[in-house]
């Protein structure tokens, strides 16, 4: 886009993810640019304050992924073609922000953030996995995966068996008593030296 038209619409040259190569007008003070690399969505300073303060961005920069959903909520009759993936992601997201703008009340299945809070909460005292292997892995036998299940600031490896970890739900894996402590090759050997 011309540098002259990118003024005059008092659109900034730079985002926060490069340099602005596409800008698409929603309404007078908010515009939806692409980079090489990202995009979003940006509000002047005469909209962006009409966003409430805790959700509100600095700057009015709105990443395309979630972020642009906040005032796309608020502005709703601007983004009417896009409403399913505002509210969907909105409520997946921003639980408390969606419930504030549309008098909704949430649930924990309504809500992948929800749910993973009441996750957390349940599972604090547990070991949740947060990395695995496969058995392409050297020391992760057949039928395994290898996994790093972390509580609170502990952290340990075990081996679980691969269906069972099949099962796992969209935010995370309990290790149990049935699962072996596996101690990788990588450990010994910093703890050698």
């Amino acid at each position: 886009m011309q540098k002259e038209l990118l003024k005059e619409l008092k659109i900034p040259t730079n985002s926060p993810w490069g340099r602005i190569q596409e800008v698409e007008v929603i309404c007078d003070g908010m515009f939806f640019v692409t980079t090489a690399s990202h995009g979003g969505l940006k509000l002047d300073q005469n909209v962006n304050i009409l966003i409430p303060k805790e959700y509100r961005r600095d700057g009015g920069w709105y990443e395309e992924d979630c972020e642009w959903t906040i005032p796309a909520l608020i502005f709703s009759e601007q983004f009417e073609k896009y409403k399913e993936s505002v509210e969907r992601i909105c409520k997946n997201y921003y639980p408390e922000f969606f419930t504030q703008i549309t008098g909704i009340e949430l649930t924990i299945d309504d809500s992948y953030i929800l749910g993973k809070r009441d996750f957390e909460a349940k599972t604090i005292h547990e070991f949740v996995v947060t990395a695995a292997w496969g058995n392409w892995h050297k020391e992760v036998p057949n039928g395994f995966v290898g996994v790093l299940a972390k509580r609170a600031m502990q952290k340990k490896y075990f081996f679980v068996p691969e269906n069972e970890y099949k099962t796992r739900n969209e935010y995370g894996f309990v290790i149990n008593d049935t699962h072996k402590e596996w101690i990788p090759s990588w450990i010994v050997d910093v703890e050698a030296t």
